[in-house]
């Protein structure tokens, strides 16, 4: 049980080292816990210690499996001692790391039997498969294979702060792992120590190597149907509060557009009456600027464009519209609110942060064009050189990004797509511009295109 002159005896030591060392490339994005220092020096200690202690029992298929499959399970329970995260976040991290010490093995030890380096496997109850050929080897594929799933990762998560998967898929991917990855190589290195053809070797190996690449797939795919339910859900939740948003500030106009007429005909009497004054020409000037509000052709975007023309007022921004909204006819109210609702409002936030008075503005037309509709918003902004796009789409650059923040772009692009067009993002200098293609429908109703300036 205790043969220290078996290579399988000191492999083990080598496989923990691996496996710890792959499972260290999610901690900067797990939660630890307190005294994690403390707990992480004792927890590889434990490890290491129940990798001496745990005996082995045979030298075959079934006896290697239970070996590393009980390995496996304690370094999934140290990392739970470590980091205070859920069991499915553990085994995803555990899964992963445990694929590629494995797919780095399979690597190294095909290239060394392969080129004759060593007469046996690291399997079996004598030292002397152990040269420096097969130790090289083995290391080097190791480093290879570690380095590319860090990047891998780091890649992954480049947007991420924390892992979220779906249990149930995890659930299989458990079972894909252990059974492909642990059962399939034992059984395929005891293979190798009989006589057995190169091909049906070489074969064997393969296959073994697209089971590590179908759970990493898998993996993947798990992760990311997670965070595609995370932003659905978000985006939705957006919507809402938009549909909410604009009932209201609809309504809002829409008293105030009454009181303005009421006021409206109410001077017009006390003129005639005789009643008029100065007092009262101001009032009936300020009320017929704030009447002179935009009408498009489309309830939602005068909306918008009304409330953006307040907003731009009272921090000093030049707001320029020359919209055609009845082309818009064919869009639903909430997609057209949340569209331009995000757009324009961007627009503004990043104007208002502009110093310079000139060059605080904001620009939005929308027309027809070679069968398109074309929307374009236009602004300046500071650029810093923190900006940064992303398959053509700006990135946020709010502290608060993981939350609500950032949701803002993809919900115009999720809109646009919907009805089959594109857009286009763009930051030339310190003026930015965003510009959305729809397909245009026809329409019984004229164009009306009203042009205003702030």
């Amino acid at each position: 049980m205790y043969n220290f002159s078996s290579a399988l005896f000191w492999y083990k030591f080598i496989f923990i080292t691996e496996l710890i060392t792959a499972e260290c490339t999610f901690v900067f994005l797990l939660k630890e816990r307190k005294r994690f220092l403390l707990r992480a020096v004792l927890s590889v200690l434990g490890m290491y210690g129940l990798t001496f202690a745990v005996p082995i029992f045979g030298y075959n298929a079934l006896a290697v499996s239970a070996l590393f499959s009980a390995l496996f399970v304690a370094s999934l329970g140290a990392m739970k001692i470590c980091f205070d995260e859920k069991f499915g976040v553990i085994l995803f991290c555990g899964i992963w790391a445990y694929t590629v010490q494995h797919f780095s093995y399979l690597i190294g030890n095909f290239i060394t039997t392969a080129a004759g380096l060593s007469s046996g496997s690291f399997y079996e109850s004598t030292i002397t498969v152990y040269n420096a050929g097969s130790l090289l080897i083995g290391t080097a594929a190791f480093i290879v294979v570690y380095l590319a799933s860090m990047f891998t990762v780091r890649y992954i998560f480049r947007n991420m702060t924390e892992i979220r998967i779906h249990g149930f898929v995890l659930v299989v991917l458990s079972i894909i792992s252990l059974v492909i990855e642990i059962v399939l190589n034992a059984i395929v290195v005891f293979l190798q120590v009989e006589t057995v053809s190169l091909t049906l070797f070489a074969l064997c190996y393969v296959y073994d190597i697209l089971g590590c690449l179908l759970t990493i797939g898998l993996l993947i795919f798990s992760l990311w149907n997670k965070s595609l339910q995370r932003d659905k859900a978000i985006m939705q939740l957006r919507f809402d509060r938009e549909r909410q948003s604009f009932e209201i500030r609809k309504d809002k106009i829409d008293r105030i557009n009454i009181m303005c007429h009421d006021l409206k005909h109410r001077i017009r009497e006390l003129g005639e009456t005789g009643y008029a004054n100065d007092k009262l020409k101001k009032l009936e000037s300020a009320i017929k600027s704030y009447d002179a509000r935009f009408r498009t052709g489309n309830d939602a975007l005068d909306v918008i464009l009304s409330d953006a023309n307040v907003q731009c007022e009272k921090s000093g921004i030049q707001f320029v519209c020359m919209a055609d909204g009845s082309l818009l006819a064919h869009m639903e109210t909430d997609h057209i609110y949340s569209l331009f609702d995000n757009a324009i409002n961007n627009a503004i936030d990043a104007a208002g942060n502009v110093d310079e008075p000139e060059k605080r503005y904001v620009y939005v037309s929308v027309a027809r064009k070679n069968g398109m509709i074309t929307a374009h918003v236009e602004n300046c902004f500071v650029n810093d050189g923190k900006l940064t796009f992303e398959n053509g789409v700006p990135q946020t650059t709010k502290n608060n990004a993981d939350e609500l923040h950032g949701y803002g772009m993809r919900s115009i692009k999720h809109i646009v797509e919907l009805y089959g067009g594109g857009l286009s993002v763009k930051a030339d200098g310190d003026i930015f511009m965003l510009d959305i293609f729809i397909p245009f429908v026809e329409r019984a109703d004229d164009t009306k295109l009203e042009t205003k300036t702030t």
